[in-house]
């Protein structure tokens, strides 16, 4: 994906999350609360030995999806 692309990806998943008209600190919020969702999942990896790590590789993918548009406005 190059740079207009994923610009482009940023404003459209910014204004179907209602985002854009957040502030800054709320933005930082968002981003610290994914940032969390990210430890858990890989803390199942280490914790939870009945985790299937297939489920956690998904899981991550969508909050690093989600982590993106935050991490590019901020």
């Amino acid at each position: 994906m190059n740079i207009t692309r994923f610009q482009q990806y940023v404003k459209s998943f910014s204004e179907e999350k209602g985002f854009e008209h957040l502030t800054v600190e709320q933005r930082y919020q968002f981003l610290i609360s994914e940032v969390g969702e990210i430890s858990g999942e890989l803390l199942k990896l280490k914790l939870d030995t009945e985790v299937s790590t297939e489920e956690v590789k998904r899981n991550l993918g969508m909050v690093t999806n989600g982590i993106l548009p935050f991490t590019s406005t901020i």
